[in-house]
């Protein structure tokens, strides 16, 4: 279920906003808070669990694919 969250929170073209605000009172460690940098790519992938950072890519992975 996870993994589907995090390919879709990538590959759709519109996600509502109201998703991507980032909840900075929760650690960062807890990744359901911060959709927002997952989005965006900004998020420490070393603080995913194994099965979603193997499925995750950050920005500068996006942007040399």
């Amino acid at each position: 279920m996870d993994e589907c969250a995090v390919e879709m929170l990538c590959a759709v073209d519109f996600v509502d906003t109201c998703w991507l605000k980032d909840n900075p009172a929760h650690p960062l460690n807890q990744w359901w808070w911060h959709l927002g940098k997952l989005r965006a790519g900004t998020y420490p992938a070393h603080l995913l669990p194994p099965h979603l950072r193997e499925i995750y890519q950050t920005a500068p992975e996006r942007l040399a694919a």
